[in-house]
Order: C-alpha cells, then sequence, then structure tokens
C-alpha cells in the first residue's frame, strides 16, 4: 500500500476538518508537516496524503465537503 499526496492545506485549521470527516469515513491517511504547520504557518504546508487505495473515494470525499480547491493532483477533475 502506497499514500499518495491529494491535497496540500496552508493552515492545520483547514486540515483539520477534513480529518474529522476522513475519520468517520475510515480512510487511512497521513498528515505531513502536521506539527511543523503548528509553528510555521502558513510557510510549511500540511500535506494530505491517503492510501492509493482510497483515492478516489477521498476525492469525493473532498469535493463534497467543498475543499476542491486544495487538491494537487490535476486529474481529479
Amino acid at each position: 500500500m502506497d499514500f499518495i499526496e491529494i491535497a496540500r492545506f496552508t493552515y492545520l485549521s483547514e486540515a483539520a476538518v477534513l480529518e474529522s470527516i476522513l475519520i468517520s469515513e475510515n480512510i487511512r491517511y497521513f498528515m505531513r508537516n502536521k506539527n511543523s504547520a503548528t509553528v510555521y504557518a502558513p510557510a510549511i504546508p500540511v500535506i494530505l496524503e491517503v492510501s492509493d487505495e482510497d483515492v478516489s473515494r477521498t476525492v469525493e470525499i473532498v469535493k463534497e465537503a467543498g475543499f476542491e480547491c486544495y487538491l494537487t493532483l490535476n486529474n481529479f477533475g
């Protein structure tokens, strides 16, 4: 199982909202730079990575939650 970056957030508070949704949906994810962003925001983005098996489902969740502007890969439509 590989983890793929799908979104970048300027502030941890933005990522935290989506993180709670991913937890409730049992999505396997990793928030890179989470601790650094608490000190160095907005210089260091919080990067959302999800299991390659959960990418499609997560993209749908991100869009439904209104966070599509944070998606980083162009092929997510």
